[in-house]
């Protein structure tokens, strides 16, 4: 049940979809209200069709609302962000914020004042499991090994168009995991190699990448959308590798140590902060600096993950 004496916020809808379904249901369920959903054409989605309807962005200006809830496809986020920011309205937007450093650096430029309001989903890092190591960048860290390898693969149609997503399984799945890497440990991250495979239409399917960071840690993704007996327990694992004991990080919510060659679980939650945590720092008014401060490091981490992927993209033979 939700408080009755917290603040509710209207919000705008980008991209009814399947995943702003998800998002939505539990921001209803917190006593929030959808004002209006936007789409260019007619929406399929039947959970968003009672809601207001509107086709053009231009008509936000004449909606009462406090938010916008962007989760459409990777392509269009620039500009539909660029909407918002001319209305001064914090958004809240699914991974990847933006596919290019350019677009980025064409925010920044043109909302110098702005830019700081927009918050990237990146929900992993706001399980409480994640919480829990926070402090992992202590525990002297020797290699990582992150792995996704699942029989699962997007199902809307624009995930496996390059010109509209902006590639396959890196920026679907990678761009996760390398933005709570650099989230957890906080330091340069450098590009050693990269394989693509299974490609379909020009979109990977697989990768193999070695990345390398400022502290000279060693971190290898094996990652696909296809089933494989090497790694089926959870759809997304990471190993952090030190000295004395070692840490597994799984998005089911549970955290394994390892120590003298014996595993033992440490931990068991899943939960997310992560709306907790945008409307408790981008939607109130709080002119504390240092979460102003917080603010624009998380514009600069998403700009700095974006800017690795885009990169990784460009050694695609």
């Amino acid at each position: 049940m939700f408080n009755l004496f917290k603040k509710k916020y209207n919000f705008v809808v980008v991209g009814p979809g399947k995943i702003a379904e998800k998002h939505c249901k539990i921001l209803l369920s917190m006593g929030h209200k959808i004002a209006s959903v936007y789409s260019p054409n007619s929406i399929k989605n039947d959970f968003f069709r009672k809601f207001n309807f509107i086709n053009n962005l231009e008509y936000l200006k004449n909606i009462q609302f406090d938010f916008g809830l962007i989760t459409s496809p990777n392509k269009y986020h620039k500009n539909q962000i660029e909407e918002f920011l001319k209305l001064n309205k914090p958004v809240f937007v699914e991974k990847p914020v933006m596919i290019s450093s350019n677009d980025f650096q064409y925010i920044k430029k043109k909302f110098p004042n702005n830019y700081p309001i927009i918050f990237g989903g990146f929900n992993l890092r706001y399980q409480k499991n994640t919480n829990f190591i926070k402090d992992i960048k202590n525990k002297k860290i020797q290699s990582i090994r992150v792995k996704w390898i699942k029989d699962f693969k997007p199902k809307n149609n624009w995930s496996l168009n390059l010109d509209i997503s902006g590639g396959g399984i890196l920026i679907d799945w990678g761009i996760h995991a390398i933005d709570l890497l650099n989230y957890l440990l906080d330091e340069d991250i450098n590009i050693i190699d990269i394989k693509f495979n299974n490609f379909d239409n020009k979109i990977e399917k697989s990768i193999d990448l070695n990345l390398k960071t400022k502290s000279n840690i060693i971190i290898n993704f094996k990652m696909s959308w296809f089933l494989s007996d090497e790694f089926v327990s959870s759809p997304l694992q990471i190993e952090f590798k030190g000295l004395d004991e070692s840490y597994i990080w799984q998005k089911s919510g549970e955290i394994f140590l390892i120590k003298d060659n014996i595993k033992s679980k440490s931990y068991n939650s899943n939960s997310l902060m992560i709306y907790d945590y945008f409307i408790k720092y981008y939607l109130k008014k709080n002119i504390n600096k240092i979460i102003e401060g917080e603010k624009l490091k998380n514009f600069t981490s998403y700009h700095k993950v974006a800017t690795l992927i885009e990169n990784l993209y460009k050694l695609k033979s």
